[in-house]
């Protein structure tokens, strides 16, 4: 009897998923069952049934993928196959327990939603990781980078979750493969193009150095440079950080400093005109450029450079800035 069950669970899966090829098909829903088998294999007792049934039905209700509440597609399917209601709910309380999002920091309180929670998770590193991850970027149209800033928020955070020791080992493995895939993808991507072209004339741009990215502290590809006098002379420095996201909006692509004895000529806005040079080969079709309100000449500069005022918003806590005392920023746009 349970094993028609499960086969009929099977069956469902094959049918919710038909049309949902991707990083949440029934291709995954199989490999997180088959896993949590190899997994419950290693472990102590637990009862096979639960768990097969909570690992098959474990997306039936999926948030991002069905307009459900209360597990109704798992529920019914449960209820139509006769199975008893001290089960269910077995089942429903392990499925509930997998959600990464919803369960952080929490381990589930029984064997059968511990391996679950294990086996989904599995299939979240390693290859399959990486496959799924691109797979659902290409779906949202997420830009590559985006795609690569999920494996910081999430995907490299997994292996400290697991729950048995089967699991971690199996994470430990996939979790390597992940960390050599960013190291080969930072280096294939991480570009620095050659700046000795960064003059206008009057004013030259001197790389000082480079910096690659740590996605982990949301930093992003930099160029540093000191702003100099066609004699030689350091009149000030700048910087450009290539890529775009939440940290880049409060903090700008690009700073800059002019020493005090030469200011007022405008040397700022132009090192900004020449570091736009420098983000166009990025790729780069706008940048943000942002000010304390405090800070009018900053603000005069942007302006100066053609950039457009989006909003005056709040520093975020998380950031350095707040740290440093600043609270609120002027955010103006470049189109390049």
């Amino acid at each position: 009897m349970n094993d028609q069950i499960i086969e009929n669970a099977v069956a469902l899966v094959t049918e919710l998923f038909a049309a949902r090829a991707g990083s949440h098909g029934a291709d995954h829903t199989m490999r997180v069952y088959r896993t949590a088998l190899t997994i419950a294999a290693e472990e102590p007792p637990c009862d096979r049934f639960i768990l097969s049934l909570a690992a098959l039905l474990h997306d039936a209700d999926d948030r991002k993928l069905f307009q459900t509440e209360n597990n109704a597609n798992a529920r019914r399917f449960l209820e139509e196959n006769a199975v008893p209601e001290a089960d269910v709910q077995k089942i429903l309380r392990a499925i509930n327990a997998v959600s990464f999002s919803q369960n952080a920091g929490r381990a589930p309180d029984s064997p059968e939603g511990r391996i679950v929670q294990d086996a989904d998770r599995l299939d979240a590193v390693g290859a399959v990781g990486i496959a799924r991850t691109f797979a659902y970027g290409g779906e949202h149209g997420r830009e590559l980078d985006d795609s690569v800033q999920h494996f910081h928020d999430k995907l490299l955070r997994l292996k400290d979750t697991m729950n048995t020791p089967a699991a971690r080992r199996m994470a430990g493995e996939r979790h390597a493969f992940l960390e050599a895939f960013l190291e080969q993808y930072r280096a294939e991507t991480e570009t620095f193009y050659d700046t000795s072209d960064l003059s206008d004339g009057e004013i030259v741009l001197s790389l000082t150095r480079t910096c690659r990215a740590d996605p982990d502290r949301r930093w992003v590809p930099t160029y540093y440079f000191d702003i100099c006098l066609p004699d030689g002379r350091k009149v000030g420095t700048c910087d450009l950080r290539i890529g775009h996201n939440e940290k880049i909006y409060i903090g700008g692509n690009v700073g800059y400093r002019v020493e005090e004895p030469f200011r007022g000529h405008h040397y700022a806005a132009k090192a900004c005109a020449l570091l736009f040079r420098l983000a166009k080969k990025h790729g780069l079709d706008h940048l943000f450029i942002t000010c304390v309100p405090e800070n009018a000449a900053s603000a005069r500069t942007c302006e100066l450079a053609g950039g457009e005022y989006v909003e005056t918003a709040d520093v975020p806590v998380w950031s350095e800035m707040y740290a440093e005392g600043k609270r609120r920023v002027m955010v103006f746009r470049f189109k390049q």
